[in-house]
């Protein structure tokens, strides 16, 4: 027997009874109770039910038949096919039984219940034959189908009101979701940290969470600075030796990771000092421009060249990691130690920042580059790794921007880019996040450079330009000094009689060293077209359009005029070797080219006036040599930790050189004739006077030096920082 709600259903016979008492059914509609019963659920589709109780008809009485049936069933029922509550129609499909039904044996006894039964079958569950209760037992089998399809009811419509609440949760949340998305990230304060405005080595600064570590520079040498995060006076971080600065703490912060370097730029020999105090002790002959600490704590990462390379604390097993595009810097791991983030340099002067894994592969490029002046640089995860923030320069400006790392939020959440810091003087360079994650310190601050002829008989300086100018050159009649914008590559034109200046080069067209032709009517100089690839350029000394000198080439490097006007002296890569680069002679005329025999490896050449001679570097700007060209040999006049930039007199019987990181930054100049050499100038009254650096770039008409004097450089920021989660 088959009962539910009040309904038994006999399937051998086809008989029905509501509560006791029989129900007529016409036999089809009998039958068709029974197909349904027999799998509570399953859909049976009209042409089933044809094929099982109608096979002897036609389709259209068929379809008439089975309306018929299934309308009167219901009557029988008391359903209908709006309550649904045993039989519901599935339009162009067919129909299903969906009340529950339970499974009892003719002696009264429940059986193994159909699918659907709530009523487990038990031996105590039973009642006389007449129905009557047993007194102390548990409910008759006469009572239990009614229970049981009030429950099945109850369960099913439970279920449709909690599938609507819970469509309904989500649809309020959907709407929350675009409608309130989550704020962007921004800064609200900014405070100074440092104040010297004496860093000119913008290298990734480290804290320890409460102090800031920097380099500063003190004269012909830089010194490691510390601070608290608040600001403050500085401390000159005890057991250091000039030029070592801290390139990270390990991350269980015992032990420092130093770098001891030659000169700005250089590469540097690795050190682990213990924070506590005790003696640095050298990380193998490893030398590199930038290390880290592995987030094991028990190896670290180190550039070489082109190349990461992880070797261990003990400098056991050095092994290779990934091989760049460029040169790294500024290098980042995620808070989970599973990616790195780094910036890259290329040999035009750009920065992009990639990222790679942990073990070297899935190297990538993090942002497109739009434009080729546009540049990026020296980023850092905040803490929780939900942003990124880093530098980058857009249309001439370096601003501090974030981007939000992709994850799951509650919130409909922009990535970015978000610009965080924009319209600071000199730009915002570098991002260094707080161990807390609630601010950011950053580089700000315009070169203070300005060209001062110094005085040798006085020892004194005296301004010929205002503030923020370099690379100066007289023109042959005397009149004009050309010079660089330090801040923005521009280059100007200077009447020293009137103090009138005139721009010769566009806005973005960023260059350096001109160099006058003996006549005085062009100017050659190396230059970046809105951050193109740099190469040599041409431009006429009233100002115009730049051409370059040996166009298709790019980069071709520091141009300087023979004494004829009709050659120039060039450098570029030798073909065939990526990496050698050596001098060439360019006539002017013809465009043609031919190698300066010997000159590998050399750069920045300026040519004597009488036209015999060559200065160049060698060595890494380490030394100074000369060529003859009536011997077409090289001599070697000065080596040293650092030689400035070597300058002809008039006269072509002196040139006059600097050991830029010697005490006192001294001035040398060498006799071609004799050989001897002799001290010029020393600057050590300046250095200890406000002034970081007395750099020699050019001589005056009277052959007294022109220096580039810096009084200020770069200081570093704190930006507080609301960062929505």
């Amino acid at each position: 027997m088959r009962a539910f709600g009040p309904f038994q259903l006999d399937p051998r016979t086809g008989e029905l009874t509501r509560n006791g008492n029989r129900v007529r059914l016409q036999p089809q509609q009998a039958r068709l109770l029974t197909l349904l019963t027999n799998q509570p659920g399953r859909v049976y589709t009209r042409e089933e039910i044809r094929h099982d109780l109608w096979s002897d008809q036609s389709y259209g009485n068929f379809e008439q038949s089975l309306n018929f049936a299934v309308s009167q069933l219901r009557t029988a029922l008391s359903d209908s096919a709006e309550s649904r509550l045993y039989i519901e129609t599935l339009p162009k499909l067919g129909y299903r039984f969906v009340g529950v039904i339970q499974d009892i044996s003719r002696n009264g006894f429940s059986a193994a219940g159909l699918p659907g039964a709530d009523i487990a079958a038990s031996p105590q569950n039973h009642s006389h034959g007449d129905g009557a209760e047993i007194p102390g037992q548990p409910l008759t089998n006469s009572a239990a189908p009614h229970i049981v399809a009030a429950h099945g009811r109850l369960s099913y419509r439970l279920w449709w009101i909690t599938v609507v609440l819970a469509a309904t949760m989500l649809g309020i949340l959907a709407t929350l979701w675009w409608h309130l998305p989550l704020q962007s990230p921004r800064t609200n304060g900014f405070a100074q940290v440092t104040t010297a405005d004496a860093i000119d080595f913008l290298v990734k600064p480290v804290t320890d969470g409460a102090r800031i570590f920097y380099i500063e520079r003190a004269g012909g040498h830089w010194i490691t600075r510390q601070t608290s995060l608040e600001g403050g006076d500085p401390q000159t971080v005890p057991g250091l030796p000039d030029n070592t600065r801290i390139m990270d703490l390990s991350p269980n912060r015992a032990t420092y990771l130093l770098g001891h370097f030659i000169s700005r730029g250089s590469t540097s020999t690795l050190w682990l000092m213990p924070v506590q105090g005790g003696q640095p002790l050298r990380l193998g002959n490893i030398t590199s421009g930038e290390a880290v600490w592995h987030p094991d704590g028990k190896h670290i990462v180190f550039a070489r060249g082109n190349e990461l390379w992880i070797v261990g604390a003990d400098a056991a097993d050095p092994k290779r990691l990934v091989s760049l595009p460029g040169t790294p810097n500024w290098l980042a791991w995620s808070p989970d130690g599973e990616r790195m983030r780094l910036t890259i340099g290329d040999d035009n002067g750009g920065t992009s920042l990639w990222e790679i894994r942990q073990d070297g592969s899935n190297l990538h490029r993090l942002f497109p580059i739009a434009h080729p002046a546009d540049l990026q640089c020296c980023g850092e995860w905040t803490p929780d790794g939900r942003y990124f923030i880093y530098t980058a320069k857009q249309q001439g400006s370096w601003d501090l921007w974030a981007v939000r790392e992709p994850g799951l939020s509650l919130r409909r959440a922009s990535r970015g880019p978000f610009r965080l810091v924009t319209g600071w003087p000199g730009g915002a360079i570098g991002a260094s996040v707080s161990t807390d994650g609630k601010s950011v310190l950053f580089y700000a601050g315009r070169n203070r450079s300005q060209i001062q002829r110094f005085d040798a008989k006085a020892n004194r300086l005296a301004p010929v330009t205002p503030e923020g100018f370099s690379e100066p050159e007289f023109s042959p009649d005397g009149r004009w000094l050309v010079c660089v914008d330090v801040n923005t590559g521009v280059v100007w034109k200077m009447d020293l009689q009137s103090s009138e200046m005139v721009q010769l080069v566009p806005v973005g067209f960023s260059a350096g060293f001109p160099r006058w032709s003996r006549d005085g009517s062009l100017l050659a100089m190396t230059a970046s077209d809105h951050g193109a690839a740099s190469t040599a350029y041409l431009v006429s000394s009233t100002g115009g359009a730049p051409q370059p000198l040996l166009p298709g080439q790019l980069q071709v490097s520091d141009p300087d005029w023979a004494p004829s006007g009709k050659t120039l002296v060039v450098v570029h890569r030798v073909a065939g070797q990526e990496k050698e680069e050596a001098l060439f002679l360019v006539d002017l005329a013809t465009r043609t080219e031919k190698m300066v025999p010997g000159s590998e490896g050399r750069f920045f050449p300026h040519w004597s006036s009488d036209g015999r001679y060559l200065a160049a570097y060698s060595d890494n700007e380490k030394a100074v040599d000369i060529y003859n060209f009536a011997t077409q040999s090289w001599q070697n006049i000065a080596h040293g930790a650092a030689i400035g930039f070597p300058v002809w007199s008039r006269d072509s019987k002196h040139l006059y050189y600097q050991k830029i990181l010697d005490e006192g930054e001294p001035v040398y100049r060498f006799n071609v004739r004799t050989g001897r050499t002799d001290s010029v100038a020393r600057f050590d009254a300046e250095l200890s006077g406000g002034i970081s650096r007395c750099a020699l770039m050019g001589l005056a008409p009277d052959d007294s030096l022109l220096l580039d004097t810096t009084r200020g450089n770069s200081d570093l920021y704190r930006a507080e920082l609301t960062l929505p989660r």
